[in-house]
């Protein structure tokens, strides 16, 4: 929904207003998934989606059962199994506002699951901090970031998700733009597929990230208490497959479809955040 100084509906009542929003957004939401189907000739956003979405959840269930498998004696185990849940729900989440043109919103879900993610992945190696963790202490972000060597790598992304994140100017993109002597503000679904999508893209790499790291670490644990896989017989023809060979094409489907969201016309870069995406190194 569209308002500027210049809309007579500024004196509409806002019961009234939040029905129209709630109708335009469903209908942008319609458009936006069109348009993204059609720019994934090859359907990649729904197969990535659907299966990288059921490994995380897969890696909860993991997560429980090795738990249990051990009596519960390792307090990083019982943390994963508690921090999976909230990655996931958060990438949810994320990419079903994106769909729904709330790029603002859905980035703000995505920044919270790349933080979910790695004070996981800190768990997943520090017993200790698992311990504190269980019993109620608060393990700031910064901590995460600088007890984890990966991080620097990853600086300019999450510095980039800040940015956006927080109420600073810069955010106002996603949803305002000057025109004439005003500004023209989105409420509710913004019509932005390109932005929709590039969103949807980075939350499929930070799952792809986490799972790939998770594997990483419990791959022996896993194996040797017979969870690496939940049915055997999905591998039967390579039998000797890690986690991370499974998972390596996915990396590859992901760029692909990133590739075809990048090829998609632009959307208003002051609307879109396009600038901001493109900022970030993310591969």
């Amino acid at each position: 929904m569209v308002q500027n100084s210049n809309d007579d509906n500024l004196n509409e009542s806002a019961t009234t207003m939040f029905e129209r929003i709630e109708n335009e957004t469903r209908l942008v939401r319609n458009r936006i998934v069109e348009d993204l189907r059609n720019s994934d000739p090859e359907g990649l956003m729904d197969f990535v989606t659907m299966h990288l979405g059921s490994f995380l959840w897969g890696a909860g269930g993991r997560a429980i059962k090795l738990a249990k498998a051990t009596n519960g004696v390792r307090a990083r185990d019982r943390a994963l199994a508690l921090c999976i849940p909230r990655l996931f729900n958060e990438c949810y989440g994320a990419i079903e506002l994106a769909k729904s043109g709330m790029a603002l919103q859905s980035t703000v879900l995505l920044r919270t699951g790349f933080e979910v993610a790695t004070l996981a992945i800190l768990l997943a190696v520090d017993e200790e901090r698992s311990k504190a963790w269980l019993s109620g202490k608060r393990i700031a972000p910064k901590e995460v970031r600088e007890r984890l060597s990966m991080f620097p790598k990853l600086k300019d992304y999450y510095d980039v998700l800040s940015e956006l994140c927080h109420p600073n100017m810069a955010a106002t993109q996603l949803y305002s733009f000057p025109y004439e002597d005003g500004h023209i503000n989105f409420y509710g679904g913004l019509y932005s597929p390109k932005a929709s999508g590039q969103t949807i893209v980075h939350v499929l790499r930070l799952e792809h990230f986490f799972l790939r790291i998770f594997y990483e670490i419990y791959q022996g644990d896993l194996k040797q208490h017979g969870l690496e896989w939940a049915n055997p017989d999905d591998v039967q023809e390579h039998p000797d497959i890690t986690w991370m060979e499974f998972l390596a094409p996915f990396e590859g489907m992901v760029n692909d479809l990133g590739q075809f969201i990048e090829s998609m016309p632009d959307d208003h870069e002051k609307v879109a955040g396009t600038a901001y995406w493109a900022a970030a190194d993310t591969e």
